[in-house]
């Protein structure tokens, strides 16, 4: 399937997940989705797809960055219909309570869409059945018709059972193919089988260890590997080798730019007066402004290498430490520079290169140490406007629940109503056929 358009529906900006006892599930995922698409994510068990499912699909909280939504609607619950693995019900409720209830929370009136959904998802077999006493299959088939049921912008199903029958498999996901094209939708699907990619996906997305490692249309794979299996098994095999590596941050990316820009400016201005001055050469001078060089370069590594790796404590730590340790170095080398130019009066003509040396210097400790003592700035969002959203979200969710809660209670008390009234029936009834009358 082709893309229709490049509007953007979902933005992910440095996104992690991290679990008790320091469990790392996503690191920073940086991902936008399209209007339209029908996106899978790939990966082997524990790579995070699943997580990174629940977040996009404002199921699961993110520990850090921050989700920009794009959708019609002001409801991002509202817009999201979800399909999860491990989506349960209470006890004692059927299926056909629970429709009636979707429809009052969502104000359905397309009775023509819900019967097209029930048709879909053969409903119809288990529509008086209890939800607990219902088979994986058929709880499953329930959770995604519940999904499409308002008519979301975004769908997100994780996984749907292989037990599923061929022509049953395949009508289900003609109809998410259909859906995408008449109610400019969007699907994720999290570890379909290869016929779906092959045949409906739009794009794949591949996890591991919580990093995205791949991120490719399915025309480049058809193209490049001819079927998705091939695609997989390249992947797999890459992997196992580690010959894959995360993509680089992009919020590092200006601050990497930025570092460089300085250090070249100061090396540029070493490099034209040890031209301009003969006697520089192989004096202290030169020996102590080198390693001036040495402690900054030194520092450019360890950024770009935290830019290609996870956000890890133990890595800001160690980045830490180097900036503390190099800058202390730096500025013993600076003041042995301006010992010694005070001493032999003819290297006062490098006073500039003393003073840039300086400005580096104050840069470091002044700017470049706050950035990465402050997890505001490290993942690249605004940490006031984060906790707001992530207020706004849990406070629409509690809404919902409470919401649905009260209808739940509403619906037992109805059935205890009902069965009481059938019970006084059933023993009228009986009076009456027995000719039992109480007398007033």
């Amino acid at each position: 399937m082709e893309l229709k358009s490049k509007t953007v529906l979902v933005e992910l900006n440095n996104i992690s997940k991290i679990f008790k006892k320091g469990a790392w599930a996503v690191k920073k995922i940086n991902l936008k989705i399209y209007q339209n698409e029908i996106i899978v994510f790939l990966g082997a068990n524990g790579s995070g797809k699943s997580v990174l499912a629940s977040i996009i699909a404002n199921d699961l909280a993110q520990t850090s960055g921050f989700i920009d939504y794009y959708f019609l609607q002001d409801s991002v619950s509202n817009s999201i219909g979800v399909q999860l693995r491990d989506q349960n019900w209470p006890s004692g409720f059927f299926v056909k309570d629970i429709i009636e209830l979707y429809r009052n929370i969502f104000e359905m009136q397309d009775e023509v869409w819900v019967q097209t959904l029930i048709e879909v998802f053969e409903i119809n077999t288990f529509l008086d059945k209890q939800l607990a006493k219902l088979s994986v299959v058929n709880l499953q088939m329930f959770n995604l018709f519940l999904a499409f049921f308002h008519k979301p912008e975004l769908v997100v199903v994780d996984e749907i059972s292989s037990s599923i029958g061929y022509n049953f498999r395949n009508r289900i996901f003609e109809f998410f193919n259909k859906y995408i094209q008449n109610y400019n939708g969007t699907l994720i699907v999290v570890s379909p089988d290869h016929d779906f990619i092959d045949h409906y996906a739009s794009r794949v997305i591949f996890l591991n260890d919580g990093h995205v490692i791949d991120d490719k249309s399915v025309v480049e794979i058809a193209s490049k590997y001819n079927t998705a299996v091939n695609y997989i098994k390249k992947m797999s095999t890459e992997i196992a080798s580690k010959a894959i590596k995360p993509h680089p941050d992009p919020f590092f990316k200006p601050i990497i730019k930025e570092y460089n820009t300085k250090l070249n400016h100061f090396k540029k201005q070493v490099e034209k007066d040890f031209n301009k001055f003969e006697f520089v050469k192989d004096s202290i001078f030169q020996i102590m402004t080198e390693n001036i060089v040495f402690y900054f370069e030194e520092i450019e590594i360890k950024i770009t290498e935290l830019a290609n790796d996870s956000l890890e404590k133990d890595n800001i730590i160690g980045l830490r430490k180097l900036l503390k340790t190099n800058i202390r170095k730096s500025r013993l080398e600076l003041n042995k520079l301006k010992a010694f130019s005070q001493k032999n009066s003819q290297f006062l003509k490098l006073k500039q290169v003393i003073k840039e040396a300086k400005i580096f210097i104050d840069y470091l400790n002044q700017k470049l140490k706050a950035v990465f003592r402050s997890n505001q700035v490290i993942f690249g969002g605004n940490i006031k406007t984060l906790r707001s959203l992530n207020s706004e979200q849990k406070e629409l969710q509690f809404l919902k629940q409470k919401y649905i809660k009260q209808e739940l209670r509403l619906i037992k008390q109805e059935r205890k109503k009902y069965k009481k009234t059938k019970k006084i029936m059933i023993k009228n009834n009986f009076r009456k056929e027995s000719g039992y009358e109480k007398k007033s």
